[in-house]
């Protein structure tokens, strides 16, 4: 009996054990990404005349979101194809494909809040559905990427997002941002 008590006993504190690790690493992940997860952009509305591109193009309108209570750095937006079980990629290079002429524009800062911008029109394709992409570094100094389906990726602390973004430096299309209330 006394053996039956020992197991039951060792069994109930490694039961214990286990939950408490697990739940200080689903702490540690929400603590991590909760910053990343409060940024989103989606494309709003059609062209805007007053903003162009380095083409002379008419920029299209995007909605940016940060509900941290801390600003996000070197964010770059730009346009993806909105397709079902597509991977996101990190461009080393030229964009090839479907969005070879897909080019990125930067807002540098964004704030706590709701904002417009703006992104360099993506050229239509048949069958396609283009929606805006967000990269950017948090406040710990990770950058992450939230992919034209919403997918946050995590590109990992200290990557240069402007070459993962295929973004040439200095940018040629920076962007204004503007509170929206």
């Amino acid at each position: 009996m006394a053996i039956i008590s020992l197991v039951r006993s060792v069994t109930a504190t490694l039961i214990s054990v286990a939950a408490s690790v697990r739940n200080a690493w689903k702490d540690h992940l929400h603590e991590v990404r909760y910053q990343a997860d409060s940024v989103s952009t989606w494309i709003s509305g059609g062209a805007n005349s007053k903003v162009k591109d380095d083409w002379g193009r008419s920029m299209t309108e995007v909605m940016l979101c940060n509900l941290s209570n801390q600003p996000v750095y070197d964010v770059i937006l730009t346009s993806g194809i909105q397709q079902a079980g597509e991977q996101f990629i990190v461009h080393e290079g030229p964009f090839d494909g479907d969005a070879q002429w897909v080019r990125t524009s930067v807002a540098g800062v964004l704030p706590p809040g709701t904002f417009r911008s703006y992104i360099v029109p993506p050229d239509r394709g048949m069958c396609k559905r283009f929606q805006s992409v967000i990269a950017f570094r948090d406040v710990r100094g990770v950058s992450w990427v939230r992919g034209a389906n919403g997918d946050l990726h995590n590109l990992g602390k200290n990557q240069d997002i402007y070459n993962a973004m295929n973004c040439p430096l200095p940018a040629p299309n920076v962007v204004p941002i503007e509170r929206v209330d």
